[in-house]
């Protein structure tokens, strides 16, 4: 038996699924996709919610290979973890390279500026790097104190982070054609 769950906008819709297919045997959700799809979209039509879009992903929906990637392996977390639930150790007083063993004399909102100029001061003199761009996003979230500012930057890290898998895929494709 396959359990999935539907998120449409804010509401959510749980429901089971079974296949006749041995979860051995279950390796890409690609695999059950479309028999889950028509029961998942019986259920959405029973709540007048929109129902999910069938058309198969195309390699040129951005983001598609790096979230479909994200998603499988937020999936092996959870499996090998289970749900955690951690302190979020932020804020601008924290020193987060501290954390790495050694004595650091910057804390989170001094890094975040840092990060910030150096992002700024590389863009204008086109040396602009995806690790520029990351380090940025992840110390201004290190220096959040706030939970909802601190899943807006949060956010910002996934998205960045999904973009730059995507550049990279790109590169990959650009030498496959050549």
């Amino acid at each position: 038996m396959t359990t999935i769950r539907i998120q449409v906008s804010a509401r959510a819709v749980d429901f089971t699924a079974e296949t006749n297919i041995p979860e051995t045997l279950v390796t890409k959700s690609e695999d059950i996709r479309p028999g889950l799809i028509a029961t998942a979209n019986k259920v959405l039509r029973a709540y007048q919610l929109p129902e999910i879009d069938n058309t198969p992903p195309t390699e040129t929906t951005p983001g598609t290979l790096a979230l479909a990637d994200v998603a499988a392996e937020r999936t092996r977390q959870n499996e090998k973890w289970g749900e955690q639930n951690h302190p979020d150790g932020t804020g601008p007083r924290e020193f987060p390279l501290a954390a790495m063993g050694g004595e650091s004399v910057f804390d989170a909102q001094e890094l975040a500026a840092q990060a910030t100029r150096t992002t700024d001061h590389r863009a204008a003199n086109r040396m602009l790097t995806w690790k520029d761009i990351l380090l940025e996003e992840v110390f201004e979230a290190l220096a959040e104190s706030d939970p909802v500012s601190l899943r807006t930057e949060l956010i910002q890290v996934a998205a960045v982070a999904a973009q730059w898998a995507e550049a990279i895929d790109r590169r990959n494709n650009q030498g496959d054609a050549a």
